[in-house]
């Protein structure tokens, strides 16, 4: 089995405030259909309170060449470490 490509995955900006000087990092997960669309998306170790919902609303529109078995499109899930740097 092949693993998804991506196509499009855009991450919402990271605006941190004066008290956020310090890096955050979690783990997103998706479940990804066999037309590469994000039908699914939970945060598996969160990032930060207010940027996990905007993450989460992000991969909408995200699209990956979906992961194949045998040469046929198939249903998959991918895991992405996200890391926001204060910088």
């Amino acid at each position: 089995m092949t693993e998804p490509v991506t196509l499009l995955q855009e991450l919402p900006p990271w605006r941190p405030t004066k008290n956020e000087l310090r890096e955050f990092s979690g783990i997103i997960e998706l479940d990804i259909d066999e037309h590469g669309d994000v039908v699914a998306a939970r945060m598996i170790n969160a990032v930060h309170p207010v940027y996990d919902l905007e993450l989460l609303t992000a991969t909408r529109l995200w699209k990956y060449e979906p992961a194949r078995r045998n040469g046929v499109a198939v249903k998959s899930s991918k895991r992405i470490s996200v890391v926001l740097h204060p910088y």
